[in-house]
């Protein structure tokens, strides 16, 4: 890898462990326990010593639940990063770096809007991973190193986009920028009637302002190759590092 991109890689997940610690000092402190045979969540001060028990006959039980899960998933997610970062020969910063604000109908407000989703394959598909049936091994191995790398993302998303209801495969959220990327898996490239319709897909997705290599990233095989965990996961290296090029301005 060249030392632009591994610069930028570096770059986002530093920010991206920046983020979610910021996050997660936001966030009231929950922790699980019991009270004699009872599970209580013990709902933190600010003084993080002193706290309040929350029993499941309280009406504060759901919403703490809720929060308590929250802070498990960002958690889960911070010591992701920790471990892709520590795996890094390039570990510092190129330099002091702002930024760049962009006005993007692609945002947070819009990622949280959307329902996530599982295709609608019965239970029993071998393609069954973490609570999701995916339509193909490649789909689901994209899913698993979208966690491998700590990224927030939702599956099988349907898309109203000028009066068409389309489904996206993975829509991927960088909150650091507040930016959106779709990904599609478009199966086999040479298959003629996968392409026609693939080809009207990324004519609607054009039409609607959502362009290839800025908003939209497609992968695709053939008959003899599909994309492992290897490519999958360079793939979205590179798309990681396109996005903080993009969205980063370093000062002199």
């Amino acid at each position: 890898m060249n030392n632009i991109f591994d610069s930028a890689i570096t770059e986002f997940f530093l920010l991206h462990k920046e983020y979610l610690v910021k996050v997660l000092d936001q966030m009231p402190l929950v922790k699980a326990g019991h009270h004699g045979e009872n599970q209580v969540f013990r709902l933190y001060y600010d003084d993080h010593h002193s706290y309040k028990e929350i029993t499941s006959s309280s009406n504060l039980w759901d919403s703490t639940q809720m929060m308590y899960l929250q802070r498990a998933k960002i958690g889960e997610m911070l010591a992701i990063t920790n471990k892709i970062i520590s795996s890094f020969s390039v570990k510092n910063r190129l330099g002091s770096c702002s930024i760049i604000n962009t006005s993007n109908a692609y945002d947070s407000n819009f990622f949280d809007s959307l329902k996530d989703s599982s295709c609608s394959v019965e239970n029993k598909t071998k393609y069954y991973y973490n609570g999701r049936n995916y339509r193909s091994r490649s789909e689901m191995l994209i899913a698993i190193v979208l966690d491998e790398l700590g990224l927030e993302y939702k599956y099988d998303v349907k898309l109203m986009l000028n009066g068409e209801m389309i489904t996206t495969d993975f829509v991927i959220i960088f909150r650091e920028f507040n930016r959106c990327v779709l990904l599609e898996y478009f199966g086999r490239s040479d298959d003629p009637k996968k392409n026609h319709s693939n080809t009207l897909k990324i004519e609607t997705y054009h039409n609607s302002e959502i362009y290839i290599g800025r908003d939209l990233f497609i992968l695709s095989g053939n008959l003899y190759y599909t994309p492992g965990a290897d490519v999958i996961r360079l793939t979205l290296m590179s798309i990681i590092a396109e996005i903080t090029c993009y969205h980063l301005e370093y000062s002199d």
